[in-house]
């Protein structure tokens, strides 16, 4: 199934509990990713943090279950931040 086709399904939807439904579908959905690339991070690799806007390099200085706490660098000022894996890209 294509992702316009998706999208066209879900504005075909009449309740707030099937919304609620697909919501929680794709929470569940997020989250395994998250758990299934959680191997493919380590402590120390750089990364890219994609945002909406911009991209932001930085450093893996923990690995947690979803997330990892990432080390980034603001010109001469550097700060810790608690990053979806979703949002991390391999430098």
């Amino acid at each position: 199934m294509k992702t316009s086709e998706i999208i066209d399904a879900v504005f075909d939807v009449k309740t707030n509990g099937e919304l609620n439904e697909i919501s929680e579908a794709i929470r569940d959905a997020r989250k395994g990713i998250a758990l299934r690339s959680r191997h493919n991070w380590f402590v120390g690799q750089e990364v890219n943090v994609i945002e909406r806007s911009r991209t932001t390099r930085g450093t893996i200085t923990k690995v947690n279950r979803t997330r990892c706490v990432v080390k980034l660098e603001y010109g001469s000022l550097s700060k810790s931040y608690n990053v979806p894996m979703t949002m991390l890209e391999a430098r």
